[in-house]
């Protein structure tokens, strides 16, 4: 008889150099699973910011280019982190790195505008806007019940 589709998927075959002695198969799998989380970040970031597409400039521009999108990406997920840390905080829910990101992306240039006009309430008011949007349209899918990584690092209320 032939295996199930889902008796198939149970069976992971994980590629490390860490040794048996260090950590078992038990101990590695959540180790593990937090690297996939920084492989799905870098795609977001990809993503979101087409980083991997970029037309041809004279270098001092592209150092320019190249400066100010790491830092649209650190400012967008930096919110976004802070976003999806109070959300598993404050209500146990995980939120999507991906759709975080992604708002904390489109609320950058309002951030801007309200430093620009020295406005700290409209900074704060957005900010919070982020993390409402995040709250209600960012919510993770948990389809294979897999740890989050907030629960994989021990991060408690």
């Amino acid at each position: 008889a032939t295996q199930s589709a889902s008796q198939k998927s149970n069976i992971q075959i994980l590629a490390t150099n860490v040794t048996h002695e260090d950590l078992n198969a038990q101990e590695l799998y959540p180790i593990y699973s937090l690297r996939w989380q920084v492989e799905l970040l870098f795609k977001t970031w990809k993503s979101l910011f087409e980083i991997d597409h970029v037309r041809e400039m004279k270098q001092d521009r592209f150092e320019c280019h190249l400066y100010g999108s790491l830092i649209r990406i650190l400012l967008s997920t930096m919110m976004a982190f802070q976003c999806r840390y109070f959300l598993y905080l404050k209500q146990l829910h995980e939120a999507s790195e991906y759709k975080a990101i992604q708002q904390a992306k489109k609320a950058l240039p309002l951030i801007a505008s309200a430093i620009s006009s020295d406005t700290t309430n409209t900074i704060v008011q957005v900010i919070k806007t982020v993390y409402e949007n995040v709250r209600r349209h960012g919510i993770k899918d948990r389809r294979c019940q897999h740890s989050s990584p907030f629960k994989i690092l021990n991060i408690k209320q």
